[in-house]
């Protein structure tokens, strides 16, 4: 799209882009969307290289960065010259989801001999900048987007900076639905159905989430402000055990790590949390119709050790056959 204007032509280039973002964010894993994503933004928008990430709006420091065509040592040179960058502030001050040309903040001519640019965009190829942030209404947090093109004879254009604009909230709803989807994909067969899901880092600060984790977590704890998540959970990510359960008043979470992040599985207490792990693999065993000779089996224990598994979940739960406890799993895992 090299004209000053868009045509038709343009503009449905622009719709096959969103729909086939859509399209990819159910397919990709986590690792293998963001970078797809931008390969395919560079054929609507011409870039050689970008930095995506979050970033708190107090102090605009970046974190869960992904780097586009640039080393991983542009972050550490880039912290260096943070304080000469007028973009970041730029970005954040104006209203959410404008995007920023920085060679209307600081004109090529200038630029070129400006210390930002001798000390760092010089060696990352950064002549010219776009960048355009957005504040996720679920996690308060800023989710930016800067791209650079390193030819110093094509500037970006108004035109392009409208391109990102419009195109840059697709990206943004499409990566959080590409990253909820595989964790929810990865748990599926959890019980009970209605689950919230939130990806955190080491810190407690929150990467991605959706709507129904927030709504659980403030029903534990109404006075959360919703950046990070409460130490009684990150605390957890400390901890050796194989299993890391917090249970709370209304609610069970479940933490698993991803990588160096950490899947949140949260869902509201029922009856069947007060279960241990090996009397819940039991119950749900008994419920789908196996007999307990079936159920030692397949678990390599003696059918004595299945019958006070048993004897102990019907004191738990106040039931006194199959038929009740498989009428309160289809009800609870129905109800989430």
């Amino acid at each position: 799209m090299k004209s000053s204007y868009l045509t038709m032509a343009d503009l449905n280039e622009l719709n096959e882009f969103i729909l086939t973002l859509y399209r990819a964010s159910s397919k990709l894993t986590i690792t293998e969307f963001s970078p797809w994503a931008l390969d395919a933004f560079t054929k609507v928008l011409a870039f050689d290289s970008g930095v995506w990430g979050h970033a708190t709006a107090a102090d605009i420091i970046p974190y869960n960065i992904y780097l586009y065509h640039q080393p991983d040592e542009l972050f550490h040179s880039y912290l260096q010259v943070q304080h000469l960058d007028p973009l970041p502030q730029k970005v954040f001050s104006s209203r959410p989801g404008t995007t920023i040309n920085f060679d209307k903040l600081i004109p090529k001519s200038e630029f070129d001999t400006h210390p930002l640019y001798v000390k760092h965009a010089k060696k990352f190829g950064m002549e010219y900048t776009l960048s355009t942030s957005l504040v996720d209404p679920l996690t308060s947090l800023s989710v930016f987007l800067a791209v650079h093109r390193s030819n110093p004879n094509q500037p970006f254009t108004d035109t392009e900076c409208q391109i990102m604009e419009f195109l840059f909230p697709h990206l943004i709803e499409a990566q959080n639905q590409n990253v909820l989807h595989q964790l929810k994909e990865k748990h599926a067969d959890e019980e009970p159905a209605c689950m919230g899901h939130a990806l955190c880092d080491q810190n407690g600060k929150i990467h991605h989430a959706d709507p129904i984790f927030y709504q659980y977590i403030k029903k534990e704890w109404s006075d959360w402000d919703g950046l990070k998540i409460m130490p009684e959970l990150s605390n957890l990510f400390k901890t050796s055990n194989k299993e890391k359960i917090f249970k709370g008043d209304y609610i069970v979470t479940r933490i698993y790590q991803s990588n160096e992040l950490f899947h949140l599985i949260v869902h509201e207490k029922n009856a069947l949390d007060s279960l241990s792990t090996r009397e819940n693999t039991i119950a749900k065993m008994i419920s789908m119709g196996l007999t307990y000779k079936e159920v030692s089996k397949q678990l390599g224990i003696s059918l004595s050790t299945v019958t006070t598994h048993m004897n102990n979940i019907y004191r738990k739960l106040g039931l006194r056959n199959k038929a009740e406890l498989s009428y309160l799993m289809d009800r609870t895992n129905k109800r989430g």
